[in-house]
C-alpha cells in the first residue's frame, strides 16, 4: 500500500524572519589611551611620596574618537593595564625602590585611604630606566577606577578627575638625592554593541549560533 505525503506549505511571510535578522552582540574593543601619571620624585631620605590629579576625560572621549566609536553605542569601558617607565632617573647605581600607587576621589589627601592600584617590590631603577614595566593590579583600584570611566564616559554624571599616590621606600638611602620621574600610562577596553546580520534558523535567540 502506497502512503503519499501531502506537502505542506508555510507563508512566506512567517518563514522569511528565520532566514536573517539584525542582532545586537557585545564587543570588547582595545583602546589605547594616552592618560599619563607623571610623578617627579625627589628626595633627601629612605622614604618618597607624591600625589598628582589627573583628569583623563579628554584623553579617553578623543581616543574614542580616533577610533570612531559612538558614546551611545559603549556599554562598558574598563581598565585593561596599567604600566610605568622610569625616567630621568639620576638615583645611585644599584638603588632598590618598593612603593604603593593608589587612587582615590579628587577630594581625597590622604593616601592611606586611597585604593591601591599597584604595588612596586624591590626595583632597581637603574636596570629597568626607560623600559616600560607592567605590574600586577589590584581589584579595589581598578574597581575605583571602572566606575570613574563608567561615570564620566558613558552616564556622564561626572568628570573623570581623581588622585593618583605614590609612596614607599628606596635601598640604600640616599645620599646622594634619590631622583627619578615615573610616568604611569592606563590602558583601556571598550565594550560595544553592533548589529550583527544573522542567517539562521531562528535569528537572534538561536541556540545553535556562535558568540
Amino acid at each position: 500500500m502506497k502512503k503519499f505525503f501531502r506537502p505542506v506549505f508555510f507563508p512566506i511571510a512567517l518563514f522569511l524572519p528565520l532566514l536573517g535578522e539584525d542582532c545586537q552582540k557585545s564587543v570588547e574593543i582595545a583602546v589605547p589611551v594616552a592618560t599619563d601619571i607623571p610623578f617627579q620624585i625627589n628626595s633627601t631620605n629612605a622614604v618618597y611620596s607624591e600625589v598628582e590629579t589627573v583628569n583623563f576625560t579628554a584623553e579617553v572621549e578623543k581616543a574614542l574618537a580616533e577610533a570612531r566609536l559612538n558614546d551611545e553605542i559603549i556599554i562598558d569601558i574598563k581598565i585593561e593595564s596599567v604600566v610605568y617607565t622610569i625616567t630621568q632617573n639620576t638615583s645611585a647605581p644599584n638603588t632598590f625602590l618598593s612603593g604603593l600607587l593608589r587612587v582615590g576621589p579628587e577630594n581625597l589627601n590622604d593616601s592611606q585611604s586611597a585604593n591601591l592600584l599597584g604595588q612596586l617590590n624591590n626595583v632597581d631603577l637603574n636596570a629597568i630606566a626607560g623600559q616600560e614595566q607592567a605590574p600586577a593590579l589590584n581589584s579595589a583600584g581598578v574597581t575605583f577606577l571602572n566606575d570613574k570611566l563608567k561615570n564620566a564616559i558613558i552616564s556622564k554624571n561626572e568628570p573623570g578627575i581623581f588622585k593618583a599616590f605614590i609612596d614607599g621606600q628606596v635601598s640604600p638611602a640616599p645620599p646622594p638625592n634619590l631622583a627619578f620621574r615615573l610616568t604611569a600610562k592606563v590602558n583601556l577596553t571598550v565594550v560595544v554593541l553592533e548589529l550583527e546580520k544573522v542567517e539562521f534558523f531562528g535569528g537572534c535567540s538561536n541556540p545553535f549560533q556562535s558568540e
